[in-house]
């Protein structure tokens, strides 16, 4: 228990680094000593601003499919849910196992160096975009999921436009613009997406930047699973008691050498 509760704490301060350093990097920079007001807040004045239709050369979406909340067999693929994008995560087993009778249907899969990008949500989750470090071949995008790529990666890092899609400013900008009738649901169009305003430091920068909330992230993932190893780690080893697998020794070195 000491164990998991240290290593929930470590998570914790994680996310609180995370957080912090994402204002920081995303509207300060590396090293900078000059700034200037700009629409989307101070930042260094070397720094351009662009629109997102500027940095975004590709935005694709899948198709709604028919499928089965089951995991999928070796030969059968998986759509997408949208909760597999979720606080700047892709989390690729959120799928839905696509029938035999849709699979024709289904295109697009989550491709390597790519953005995915929920356009349809709840208020606080349209919008929500998450970094694909690896193409899924057996995975496919429903309607509801963008997968964006960049104009020209001499300009732009990915890596670098996934976290500033994720930032504060740019998801409040999102949300504001998101649209839709319904109290549970809303979206936000391409137009609407791309005429978003960012700041746009050199590409140096971007992947200095990038970098750094990667390493956070690193450490955020292994942490995680640690904590999901402890954890069942414990389940485990209750089972075995509840069962009587392991018995516990009452006795104790002074009681048996008594």
């Amino acid at each position: 228990d000491d164990v998991i509760e240290k290593t929930r704490a470590q998570i914790d301060k994680l996310k609180d680094l995370k957080t912090g350093m994402m204002q920081e990097l995303l509207t300060q920079g590396i090293g900078h000593t000059e700034f200037k007001d700009s629409p989307v807040g101070r930042i260094p004045a070397s720094w351009g601003l662009v629109t997102l239709e500027q940095l975004i050369g590709k935005l694709e979406g899948g198709v709604s499919v028919n499928g089965e909340n089951r995991p999928k067999g070796p030969d059968e693929i998986g759509v997408l849910k949208v909760s597999s994008v979720l606080r700047g995560k892709f989390l690729p087993n959120e799928y839905k196992t696509v029938l035999s009778t849709d699979v024709d249907r289904a295109r697009i899969n989550p491709t390597i160096d790519r953005i995915l990008f929920s356009r349809a949500n709840t208020r606080d989750l349209v919008g929500e975009s998450a970094y694909v470090d690896k193409t899924y071949e057996d995975l496919f995008l429903p309607d509801k999921i963008w997968m964006l790529d960049v104009r020209d990666r001499l300009q732009v890092n990915v890596r670098w436009l996934s976290y500033i899609l994720c930032s504060g400013n740019i998801r409040r900008a999102i949300s504001d613009a998101a649209t839709g009738t319904s109290g549970s649901m809303k979206n936000i169009s391409k137009s609407s997406l791309l005429a978003i305003t960012v700041p746009l430091p050199t590409l140096d920068e971007q992947k200095n930047i990038a970098k750094t909330l990667e390493a956070v992230d690193n450490e955020l993932t292994g942490s995680t699973a640690r904590l999901h190893t402890y954890e069942n780690l414990k389940k485990a080893l209750m089972q075995d008691l509840l069962t009587g697998k392991v018995r516990v020794k009452l006795d104790s070195p002074e009681v048996a050498a008594a």
